[in-house]
Formats: C-alpha cells, sequence, structure tokens
C-alpha cells in the first residue's frame, strides 16, 4: 500500500469438515511486499511474519509520485489456537537508516522459528530507486511466549545486489526494472534443524559481455554453529560427532524401545499401519502389532525429541498420540 494506508492482515484456516476456510485477522498494518509469509512448529503453533511501509505523510519522494518511504520494520505474530487469537507483534528488524522487506520463515520446535529477509544499505522506494541489499536472518527461541530470544546475523557477510526491485511480475520486462532477487529467495530447515537459506546473487556480472546478467546466481549458504531449532542439537556437530566412541566428548543416544498406542485413543477398535513422525519430520509408515510400535532414536545427539504417531481405526477414526523423550539423560537412580 504505497499511500500508507492500513489493511487488516490474517490468516485462513481449515479443518476436515468444514464447508470452507475460516478468516481470523491478526493484525492491523501496510505492507510493502504483496505477502506476508506462515509457518507451523512441531506443537501446532501458527506464526505470521511481515514487513510494513511506512511513509512520510504529504511528501512526493517515492516511485511515482508516492509519499517518501521511512524506515520500517520487519515484525512476527504468533497464534497457540489456529489464528483465533494473536500475540502482539515482535519486532525482528527496524534498522533506522534502511528498508527490510520479503521476509520468509520456517519453524522447527515448539517456539523455535528462523526468519529471512533483505536488507538495503539506506532508506529508498525500490520500485525504481537502487541501493545495495544483504541477506539478514534472525534465529528465535520462545517465540511462542512473551519473553522470546532473537538473534539475527548477516549470514552471507556482503550484498547480494545492487539495484532496484520490481514486483509486478511479467510487466517488469516491459518497463526495464529488476525482479532477479524475485527468481528465488527462501529458507528451510534440514534434517539436523540448522538453518538453510536461498537467495538470488545478482553482484556477479555476465563474463561475456561484462553487463548485468539476464537471471540472478543460485546461492546457498548454511547454519554451521549455534542451536539447532529441531532436535535440540548444536549446529556446529559434523557427521563423525553424531557417532558415540572411545574418547568421544558427544553423546549418540542408544535409545530404541516399544511404545503402545494409547487404549483410549482406540475405544475398542484395531489399527493396522501408522505413521511415525520426528519432531516434526515423517519418518515412515509401519505396521502396528497390538497396538505396538517400536521407536529407534539411536545415533541421535543429546536433546528432547518429539514422537507423533497418526493412524486410522479400522473404522475410520483419525487418531494421534504424541509422547517425548529424552537422549543421552542421565539414569534417574533407583529407590531403595
Amino acid at each position: 500500500m504505497k499511500d500508507g494506508s492500513t489493511v487488516g492482515l490474517g490468516v485462513g484456516t481449515w479443518k476436515r469438515g468444514d464447508a470452507q476456510f475460516t478468516p481470523h485477522k491478526a493484525v492491523d498494518t501496510n505492507l510493502y511486499a504483496h505477502w506476508a509469509a506462515i509457518a507451523l512448529d512441531s506443537a501446532g503453533g501458527l506464526y505470521l511474519v511481515y514487513d510494513d511501509d511506512p511513509r512520510q505523510p504529504g511528501t512526493t519522494g517515492g516511485c511515482d509520485g508516492a509519499a517518501t518511504p521511512l524506515p520500517n520494520h520487519i515484525r512476527m505474530v504468533h497464534s497457540g489456537d489456529f489464528g483465533q487469537t494473536w500475540s502482539a507483534p515482535l519486532t525482528l528488524a527496524s534498522p533506522p537508516g534502511a528498508r527490510v522487506l520479503w521476509p520468509w520463515i520456517a519453524a522447527g520446535d515448539k517456539g523455535k522459528v528462523s526468519v529471512v529477509w533483505y536488507q538495503t544499505d539506506k532508506v529508498v522506494d525500490l520500485a525504481c530507486q537502487t541501493a545495495k541489499l544483504s541477506v539478514e536472518a534472525a534465529s528465535v527461541t520462545a517465540a511462542d511466549t512473551g519473553s522470546p530470544g532473537v538473534q539475527v546475523m548477516d549470514p552471507i557477510g556482503r550484498p547480494v545486489s545492487e539495484n532496484n526491485i520490481c514486483q509486478s511480475g511479467t510487466t517488469c520486462v516491459a518497463t526495464g526494472e529488476d525482479r532477479r532477487l524475485g527468481d528465488f529467495f527462501t529458507n528451510a530447515l534440514d534434517e539436523q534443524g540448522c538453518v538453510m537459506i536461498a537467495t538470488g546473487d545478482t553482484s556477479t556480472k555476465d563474463p561475456v559481455t561484462g553487463g548485468e546478467r539476464n537471471i540472478a546466481l543460485p546461492l546457498f549458504v548454511r547454519q554451521n554453529s549455534g542451536p539447532a531449532l529441531r532436535g535440540g542439537g548444536d549446529c556446529s556437530a559434523t557427521a563423525g560427532n553424531l557417532i558415540a566412541g572411545r574418547g568421544s566428548r558427544r553423546c549418540a543416544s542408544r535409545r530404541h524401545f516399544t511404545i503402545h498406542i494409547k487404549r483410549r485413543l482406540l475405544h475398542g477398535d484395531r489399527v493396522r499401519r501408522a505413521t511415525i513422525f520426528l519432531n516434526g519430520k515423517r519418518l515412515k509408515t509401519v505396521r502396528v502389532r497390538r497396538r505396538a510400535i517400536r521407536i529407534d532414536l539411536r545415533r541421535q545427539r543429546k536433546g528432547t525429541f518429539t514422537i507423533t504417531v497418526q493412524a486410522r481405526t479400522a473404522k475410520g477414526r483419525k487418531i494421534r498420540d504424541v509422547r517425548r523423550y529424552h537422549t543421552c539423560a542421565k539414569k534417574r537412580k533407583k529407590r531403595r
């Protein structure tokens, strides 16, 4: 909304059996980007991130005579009840002499999320004015509480582009504006819960002509230090550190055991097959014999792991059984 007007931003939710989506307003704001982004953590917590677009009233310093842009923000809100109520906005970025835009989010364990965005080196209207753009990333813990921890960093360490950004789709070709950073930009968590970021990079010129390339080059980075957002591990570990051996200072779990689907969930019914999820990631589908399911946490690092069992009974009822286990924990002494 380049005129600075305020709109309602929210989500639509749907559950099996509903005739249509139910809208839920999360916050009143304005947007610079054409979208916001959402994610669910392993406990079902819903997160929404967005940029805003404050403008200086009574000015015309923006593109096409729009009001002059002001420094803006990346913000996040959380819902613990699937969109019905929302937290107050948490500001993740508010640089005093820059603009921030295009946030993306990925969620891991309960209350743990990763957010990435672009940041300029000065306050400009990127629809027609140029700036250097860098990638910024925030790892947020306790994001579902009133006291979250936020760590912000520049994962690449240099600008990935110096130009404007067109948000008008294919019409950008006709106007001559640059939309190459829109080729791709996102974040995700790998199998260890460490953050991966993919972005376009327009800083490298065409080796033949010396001019601008028609497309952005792909650039990928992965978190290699600090806590993982899934599984309780540390992203500085290498594959060799996951195996416990003589002299190893890192623990590798030796836990493998059998769990039984709770009788109260079955109501006298039977389950033949079940799908197992580990910290929200689908592992496998297994056969169930007499409610018993084998769980294997061997070679996992020290941490807390959420095991989710999803299945459908012989009569068609859907069940969900959630358990939490600790690896590499000290054994409790038996009471005498």
